[in-house]
Order: C-alpha cells, then sequence, then structure tokens
C-alpha cells in the first residue's frame, strides 16, 4: 500500500521538536506500508516558499517528508486555511498517486486532506488529536470537519472522551474508533535515580542549582495558556510555604517552549521562587526520560488534552502523575498507584491547592514506590498502535 501521511505536527528545521508523536507513528506505520508524508508549514511569508521546500527532516529517523508552504495570514485567513492547504496539496499527492491518504489533525489538514481524496477518489482516513476539536465551537469551521469526518472511510480517536465528543457533534458513531497512543519503550522505562542522574551529569545536563539529593516535581509541555504553566506556578508557590515551615526545599523543573515563557519568569521572581523553579526550555526526548526518573512526580495542568504523551511517558518510566481531569487523563489514570486526577474546581484557585496537596504527598514518598522499585504503567508502543491502525484501514479502507 502507498499510504500518504499529512499533518503539520511534524519536525521542522526551524521546529525540531514539534509533533514529535506524529514523527514515531509516522515511522511505525512506515514499517508497515510505503509511506511518504507531507508537512505543511503555514505562513504569510511567501518569499519563504523556496526554501521551504528544500526542507529536509531534522530527525534521523524519519519517514521520506515533503514540506509544503501554505498560505497563511494570521487572524485573517483561519476559515480558508483548509482552501490554500488543498490547493497545495493537490500537487503533490496528484504527483505520488497514493492509494490512502491520513491526516492527523482535524482542521485544516483534515478537511484539506478530505476534499483532495474526495476529488481524487482516494480513501481518507482522519485522526482526531485533542485540540483540534475545539474547532468544533466555529460554525463554519465545525460544519466543515463533521462534513469531513462523516464522508471519510473512519475516524482514529486517541481516547475515548474525544470520540464522545465528536459523536456529540454530529460525526457517525459507526465511524469513530479509539486507538490509544504509545511511547518509545526503549527510551521511557524504569531506571535507578542515581543512573538517571549521573547520565545526565555526563552529558552537561545536571544544572548545578539542583542539589545533589533532590525532591523534584517537573512540569513539561509548550508555556501556551491552554498547558496553564501559571496554574502550575501557583500550586509550586502554595507548597512552598508549607515546605518552607518544615525545612524544605524541593525544586520544580519548567520544561518546554512557548509565548508564556517571559511571563512565567516574571511570575517567578514575584513569587520569590527563584531558587525552587528553573526554566529548562525544551529538550529531546532522550533527556526528558532521564528527566522522570530522576523526578519525584509529572504535574500537568492543562484545561484541554487529548492523550497526553508526557503522561503516558512517564507512566512508562514509572513516575507518579499529577494531572487535571483535561482528556483522556481520567482514562489512563484509572490505578491510583500511577497517579492522582485533580477534578475542575470553582476556580483555579482551589485546582491549585488540590495540585499542591497531590504533589506534596509524591514529594514526601508517600503511596510512591521505593527507590529502584517503580514499575511501568504503560507499556504500549508506537509499532502497537501503528498495527491497530493499519488493521482498521485495511479492514475498511476502501469503498
Amino acid at each position: 500500500m502507498n499510504l500518504l501521511t499529512l499533518s503539520n505536527l511534524f519536525p521542522r528545521p526551524d521546529e525540531p521538536l514539534r509533533g514529535l508523536y506524529n514523527l514515531r507513528l509516522f515511522g511505525s506505520l512506515a514499517k508497515l506500508a510505503r509511506l511518504k508524508n507531507l508537512c505543511p508549514v503555514f505562513s504569510w511569508r511567501v518569499w519563504r516558499s523556496g526554501l521551504i521546500r528544500s526542507w529536509r527532516s531534522p530527525a534521523s529517523d524519519s519517514p521520506e517528508t515533503e514540506y509544503i508552504p501554505v498560505f497563511h495570514a494570521p487572524c485573517l485567513t483561519r476559515n480558508a486555511n483548509w482552501l490554500f492547504l488543498s490547493a497545495s496539496a493537490e500537487r503533490v499527492i496528484s504527483a505520488w498517486k497514493p492509494d490512502l491518504i491520513y491526516a492527523a489533525w482535524l482542521y485544516p489538514d483534515g478537511v484539506a486532506a478530505f476534499r483532495v481524496a474526495q476529488k481524487m477518489g482516494l480513501p481518507c482516513w482522519l485522526m482526531a488529536l485533542g485540540s483540534d476539536v475545539a474547532h468544533l465551537e466555529s460554525a463554519w469551521r465545525g460544519r466543515l470537519i463533521i462534513e469531513s469526518c462523516n464522508q471519510a472511510q473512519g475516524v482514529i480517536c486517541v481516547s475515548g472522551r474525544l470520540k464522545d465528543e465528536l459523536a456529540d457533534a454530529g460525526v457517525r458513531p459507526r465511524l469513530l474508533h479509539v486507538v490509544a497512543n504509545g511511547v518509545d519503550p526503549g527510551l521511557f522505562r524504569p531506571r535507578r535515580r542515581r543512573e538517571a542522574q549521573e547520565k545526565l551529569m555526563s552529558r552537561g545536563a545536571w544544572n548545578a542549582a539542583i542539589p545533589a539529593e533532590p525532591r523534584m516535581a517537573i512540569f513539561a509541555g509548550n508555556l501556551v495558556e491552554v498547558k496553564r504553566p501559571l496554574l502550575a506556578l501557583e500550586a509550586w508557590r502554595l507548597l512552598q510555604e508549607r515546605e518552607r515551615k518544615r525545612g524544605g526545599a524541593p525544586v520544580l523543573l519548567l520544561f518546554g517552549r512557548g509565548h508564556l515563557e517571559a511571563e512565567i519568569r516574571r511570575h517567578i521572581r514575584r513569587m520569590g521562587l527563584e531558587k525552587s523553579v528553573l526554566v529548562m526550555g525544551a529538550r529531546p526526548p532522550d533527556e526528558l526520560a532521564l528527566w522522570m526518573n530522576v523526578a519525584d512526580c509529572l504535574c500537568l495542568c492543562s484545561s484541554s488534552e487529548g492523550m497526553p504523551n508526557v503522561v503516558l511517558e512517564a507512566l512508562a518510566s514509572g513516575l507518579p502523575v499529577v494531572a487535571t481531569s483535561a482528556g483522556a487523563v481520567p482514562e489512563i489514570l484509572k490505578d491510583s498507584r500511577a497517579g492522582t486526577v485533580v477534578g475542575e474546581g470553582r476556580s483555579e484557585a482551589d485546582i491549585a491547592e488540590r495540585l499542591a496537596e497531590a504533589m506534596e504527598a509524591y514529594l514526601a514518598g508517600i503511596g510512591d514506590a521505593p527507590l529502584g522499585e517503580r514499575q511501568a504503567f504503560w507499556t504500549r508502543s508506537w509499532d502497537d498502535m501503528a498495527r491497530d491502525i493499519m488493521a482498521l484501514i485495511c479492514g475498511k479502507g476502501s469503498r
């Protein structure tokens, strides 16, 4: 089978850590089909088109990928992005002659992929990842998404909650299939803390401000509103107030990039948390896996999620998770030994208080496995996910 994948969420030379989950999934799909990947790059800088077309994937293990420039004027063309993407993608798709198109991200990627597939008489599968479902709130974009989903061969949802949201919006339930994400079990696995700490030191990643025997929580995600990193800071401030009375000194490491970074740094100074919160920036997966082996818990504060891969990676590493009930989090953390789900409260202050209490318990070692005895609570791999997807595609891929 010639399988064409399409998603703007994929590593690029200017954003090498973008959409790493699609890199892993598409790489696993490439083991099962002849695969070519298209990565749209939305920009109003039309003079960069030649440069974008010349890009090569920054990932050494990437499947064959072609980057296509797509005109996008922020705040002006959002409802028409699918039209610009369709026009840009059709030329490449026509030349390659795939047997099926698989688009991972509902809008504009999924809508555009379906329209091109429909025009060319090709089967098309769409994939809902999480925040893309928020486009349903727009009457125009929501209608396009529902129409595309209902006429595609099927829609992969990474969680039951996403499936329910799409069904409630008007997508036919028989077309919706839940296929859970995977992880790279070679990277994300339980290790002894000392072993992971020594590896971080040997690669120069250990920060001198971190104690030799740290009690540590980590936050990993894009520093944007939907991830609510400022809520994590407020929870940490509350935790620190209690810790100071006991003479404790745990640290919070923030991993990620985003437009809130400057505001986060201002909040850290204003809260007096300079010694207990470190902004670490974006880190490659092999390094983040080691930090997960050193930490006592992961904190996820998102207001919206699909199936957050950082939670799966933490569970595969044996790291307990403290998380809000966004997306598939309640589905993932069914086993209370794997973490604590904090429901949405009456206010963010209420959520922050409960996040602080849950993190405090793990930092104190309550309910956590003794050092060196952590177990993986998630063992599903990207190859497992790819096999499940191909089974659906091959069973229902053609009309």
